[in-house]
């Protein structure tokens, strides 16, 4: 195991992990952290629980606060297989995001659209998607 603290991640995002009491990498983010920050493509198959989702959301994450923003608008799209996944999603990605000033929207196919056009007219920097059935 590698120590999160050891990543090369923005300083914003320790304050969120140690918030969580985030301090050791699993098996998933020690090995794809480091290579998705190096700008390499991964591939990951995991069971659940292995810490997949900060895997690809904290080098997200490190991506946004270290770019110049063009602006406003959106920089990052997350697509989901499942309804339940995108809610999750979103969930932790608000946990890890807490202390920068980067926001999520979602939209969830086949669902009202009030509150999803309501989301998305704040202009979040990432929109977490999962279509319709």
């Amino acid at each position: 195991m590698t120590s999160l603290l050891d990543l090369p991640l923005h300083k914003q995002l320790f304050k969120a992990l140690d918030t969580l009491g985030f301090s050791e990498a699993t098996e998933v983010q020690s090995s794809a952290i480091p290579a998705i920050l190096e700008g390499r493509d991964v591939m990951v198959s995991a069971k659940t629980g292995s810490g997949k989702t900060a895997a690809f959301l904290l080098p997200m994450l490190d991506h946004m606060l270290r770019m110049d923003a063009p602006g406003h608008g959106t920089r990052g799209l997350i697509l989901l297989p499942t309804r339940e996944l995108a809610l999750q999603t979103v969930k932790t990605f608000e946990k890890l995001a807490k202390f920068t000033p980067i926001k999520c929207g979602i939209v969830i196919g086949g669902e009202a659209y009030k509150h999803q056009i309501a989301s998305l007219r704040k202009n979040p920097e990432v929109i977490i998607a999962t279509p319709g059935r």
